[in-house]
C-alpha cells in the first residue's frame, strides 16, 4: 500500500480494513500516518487496540 508508505502533501484518506485485531496494530505499525481513526463496536476493544498504535492523534469512533 504505497499511500500508507510514503509521505504525502495534500489532504488524503486512506481507509483499509483489517480481519482482527492483530492485522490492525500491525498495518497501523507499518504505516507512515499523522492521525488513527479506530472504529468498533466494542469499547474494550478500541481501547485495546488504541494503546497499541503510535499516531500523534487518535480517534475513536463506534457503538463506545
Amino acid at each position: 500500500m504505497t499511500i500508507a508508505r510514503k509521505e504525502i502533501f495534500g489532504p488524503v484518506l486512506a481507509s483499509i480494513g483489517a480481519e482482527d485485531e492483530h492485522s490492525v496494530i500491525r498495518i497501523a505499525n507499518d504505516t507512515h500516518g499523522i492521525a488513527v481513526y479506530v472504529l468498533s463496536d466494542s469499547a474494550g476493544l478500541a481501547r485495546y487496540v488504541v494503546r497499541l498504535i503510535p499516531a500523534g492523534n487518535v480517534y475513536v469512533a463506534g457503538n463506545i
